[in-house]
């Protein structure tokens, strides 16, 4: 595009003033596929060089440029494509925002579509895999793009609306398994290698955005399970590489057991009245999430599941248990709530308050007394 030739390196500080003007012309009024075509790498370099010091002799017009492109992506959430592919690809920098001084890019990302991810997320897996960067900027370049991942989710909960739940919460799982992905299995394409710290990361980012989830959704237990099942295929097919998840024989059959349980609570779940449908909700939370947490390499949840497994015998397999058999599963049930509560993370003490709103009416005096025993340390 002719676009280009205004902002070769020899030309005039008139002529790349021009070439703004035109650049905006465009992308204002062109349609997309003529829009898309307009972030040319001479255009590219002369933005980001004007927007980095305000000093500069085309500094202004270059904000409005830049401020036009999102005003184009606020007003039609498709063209967050080609602009994020602009501003972060080849022609541009993933961290185009620090180059800048500006927050173009993460103005952006917080309005992405959750209707646009499926085309985005090629893009953003890219960036993590073929990063062409020593090991040090590697890790810093999929730290930013794991944190765009976060704070896209955190917008598509706090702006979600009714209607839109299920393309909602297929977009949602995208993202989360992406990034599960990387944490949880090996990648013979990443290059430089995912190392253990971005792993470490991409695993807080997984359980921060699951804590978004649960804050924002009515049945946020239906997301959790799709996730954790779905690791549980990618770990059985190898389509996502080897996986990293060191368990052993007697850990394997513990999870392999627990998914059995897990696949006849969500089938439940969909089967129940209101009451039991709560209670298996909640359950079907709690499991999802410790299973999670064995992945994890969490060495207390492994015996959780084992006690997960006498809750549901007594809850909702519809098997005759006894009062005493009923307490005891009731208690087992506090004992795990509280052991998640008492974790560091906001997403474990949520779940746990959430969980234990679908339980209550099944404490025991004895549950009751070890809620009552731990509840100011917890909450202090």
């Amino acid at each position: 595009m002719y676009l280009g030739g205004l902002f070769a390196a020899a030309s005039s500080e008139e002529r790349k003033y021009w070439g703004f003007l035109v650049f905006m012309k465009v992308l204002n009024e062109a349609p997309m596929e003529v829009a898309s075509q307009i972030f040319t790498q001479n255009f590219m370099r002369c933005l980001m060089n004007q927007l980095a010091v305000e000093d500069r002799y085309l500094h202004k017009i270059a904000v409005k440029a830049a401020k036009s492109i999102q005003a184009r992506t606020s007003k039609e959430p498709d063209f967050a494509y080609p602009a994020l592919c602009g501003l972060m690809g080849p022609r541009g920098a993933v961290n185009f925002d620090q180059i800048t001084k500006v927050k173009i890019v993460e103005k952006i990302v917080a309005d992405v579509s959750h209707t646009a991810i499926n085309q985005l997320m090629p893009f953003f897996e890219g960036l993590i895999v073929h990063s062409e960067a020593d090991d040090k900027a590697a890790a810093s370049r999929r730290q930013l793009i794991a944190n765009f991942l976060q704070t896209i989710i955190k917008s598509f909960m706090t702006s979600a609306k009714e209607d839109d739940s299920d393309e909602l919460d297929s977009a949602v799982q995208v993202i989360i398994l992406t990034l599960a992905k990387y944490t949880y299995f090996s990648s013979d394409t990443a290059k430089p290698p995912i190392s253990d710290a971005t792993r470490e990361l991409f695993r807080n980012k997984i359980m921060a955005s699951l804590n978004i989830i649960i804050s924002n959704q009515k049945r946020p237990s239906d997301i959790a399970y799709k996730v954790v099942q779905k690791i549980r295929d990618m770990e059985e097919t190898g389509d996502s590489g080897k996986s990293i998840i060191d368990m052993s024989d007697t850990i394997s059959e513990s999870v392999h057991s627990a998914f059995k349980t897990l696949k006849k609570i969500n089938k439940k779940s969909k089967q129940e009245g209101e009451q039991h449908d709560q209670a298996a909700q909640g359950l079907k939370l709690l499991y999802s999430l410790t299973i999670l947490q064995v992945y994890n390499g969490d060495a207390d949840a492994v015996s959780m599941l084992d006690e997960l497994k006498m809750c549901y015998d007594k809850f909702l397999s519809h098997k005759k248990s006894n009062d005493e058999e009923s307490g005891e599963a009731s208690d087992a049930l506090v004992e795990i709530l509280l052991s998640f509560a008492s974790k560091p993370s906001h997403l474990f003490r949520k779940m746990s308050e959430q969980v234990f709103g679908a339980f209550a009416d099944k404490l025991t005096p004895t549950g009751l007394q070890s809620l009552l025993a731990v509840s100011p340390v917890l909450y202090m």
